[in-house]
């Protein structure tokens, strides 16, 4: 069982945390959307601390089924030390996105994750850092690609309705030019949509190659159903990163 007094501290970050609500359709964000979206996600930390495989089902939804059965295990050979909210942004009424920061013995691991909504539950999606084959283009909902190679078109063709129209831009800086959007300034911007993996009913994970100025990434962006139409949130791609940690830090004052 997920310790109380961790879930408590945890929760205390429904009033200070600061968060940002972006959705924009046809149904306003309620405050208990974004406190429920929050608690699956405070929920799902504190059960990783505990090692309650139980409760770490209960709050996410794997990428695979091996990554679920993985959790436990993992959690068992390196105990999770600490865990931070760092940031928290809901998008619609099924869909949210957290970033976090892990303290393990050896090593500090942030991530950018979606939390969605499925049959009622909001639930912290999982695995996506795992190097996973996502459904080929060829089987995916074609409305999702053609939404997705469209965002990515306008991008190349400077189609400022196709941007505004198949994308979502989360930084409160219209003119920022963050993630897929750097591809607006570079007259050698392609792409390629390797992947897409459904999460939800309204929620799918794309794995996208561009590439600027000879640079190549490939990032993983949440595509989401907002009136009926999906788009790419393109300033926020899905990151996972860790750096090692010593025994004994040298602290900065």
């Amino acid at each position: 069982m997920v310790n109380k007094k961790t879930i408590l501290t945890f929760l205390l970050l429904l009033l200070f945390l600061p968060f940002q609500v972006q959705a924009e359709g046809k149904d306003p964000v309620t405050i208990g959307t974004r406190n429920n979206a929050l608690t699956a996600a405070v929920s799902y930390l504190g059960a990783m601390k505990e090692c309650d495989e139980k409760a770490m089902d209960k709050y996410s939804v794997s990428i695979t089924e091996q990554d679920r059965q993985k959790q436990g295990e993992n959690c068992k050979k390196l105990l999770l030390e600490h865990a931070e909210v760092t940031d928290y942004i809901i998008v619609s009424n099924d869909l949210a996105l957290v970033s976090t920061k892990l303290d393990y013995a050896n090593k500090v691991v942030v991530q950018t994750s979606p939390i969605v909504k499925i049959e009622g539950k909001w639930k912290i999606v999982v695995g996506i850092e795992q190097q996973h084959p996502f459904t080929s283009v060829k089987e995916t909902n074609p409305n999702i690609i053609e939404a997705i190679n469209t965002y990515l078109e306008s991008i190349k063709s400077a189609n400022q309705k196709g941007i505004d129209t198949y994308g979502k831009q989360l930084s409160k800086d219209n003119q920022q030019t963050e993630g897929l959007l750097e591809g607006s300034e570079s007259n050698s911007f392609q792409y390629q949509v390797d992947g897409v993996k459904m999460v939800a009913n309204s929620v799918a994970i794309a794995s996208i190659k561009t590439k600027v100025n000879e640079q190549i990434k490939e990032q993983k962006y949440v595509v989401y159903l907002e009136d009926s139409t999906w788009k790419v949130i393109s300033d926020r791609y899905l990151v996972t990163a860790s750096i090692p940690k010593s025994a004994n830090p040298v602290k900065v004052e």
